[in-house]
């Protein structure tokens, strides 16, 4: 059984390259790394950035609110025992924040003339301690959808989030989508 969650961005595959039989090809090392798993691949409308999550990067964006606070301002200890606890109850056993598949961190690609040419970790308010996840483009509202909603309180919640980027490293923050008929 192929496991999708190993794929790591081996290969980039969208429709268009399908559709009008362009060649495959496997990105650099600072998109497809040897040492993460990187997934959900997502590319802007003009196709010079592309957005994809990374997996287990021990760098995560140090912010987790609870009760309108950041646990990590309490020290770097804290915030880590804080985390801990919360990935082990998503898990259901006791887990490693840094290597969980929960510690999902939002990369950007810069792509001139076809070749990825920089790579950053997204900041605030699009990474957190949280999982963090592009999950598609919306080319009618020009924003991307975000896996989960985060509420100013703290925390998360099941569902999807909406956010656009006013430059390459500032985003709105995201803001929860209501979906009919869908229930968090």
């Amino acid at each position: 059984m192929f496991n999708v969650r190993c794929l790591c961005l081996l290969l980039m595959i969208t429709i268009s390259d399908l559709v009008f039989g362009q060649r495959i090809e496997k990105l650099p090392a600072s998109v497809n790394s040897e040492q993460y798993d990187e997934i959900l691949p997502v590319l802007n409308e003009e196709g010079n950035k592309l957005y994809f999550t990374r997996i287990g990067y021990e760098d995560f964006v140090k912010y987790l609110r609870v009760h309108g606070e950041n646990v990590f301002d309490q020290g770097e200890q804290y915030g880590m025992g804080v985390l801990t606890r919360v990935y082990a109850n998503l898990e259901g056993r006791p887990i490693d924040p840094v290597g969980s598949e929960f510690n999902q961190e939002i990369f950007q690609a810069d792509i001139v003339r076809n070749k990825v040419v920089h790579v950053q970790q997204l900041g605030l308010p699009i990474n957190n301690a949280l999982p963090n996840s592009i999950l598609a483009y919306d080319y009618k509202t020009r924003s991307y959808l975000l896996n989960n909603q985060f509420p100013k309180e703290g925390g998360m919640r099941k569902g999807i989030s909406v956010s656009k980027p006013f430059s390459s490293s500032v985003w709105a923050e995201p803001k929860p989508l209501s979906i009919e008929g869908f229930h968090n």
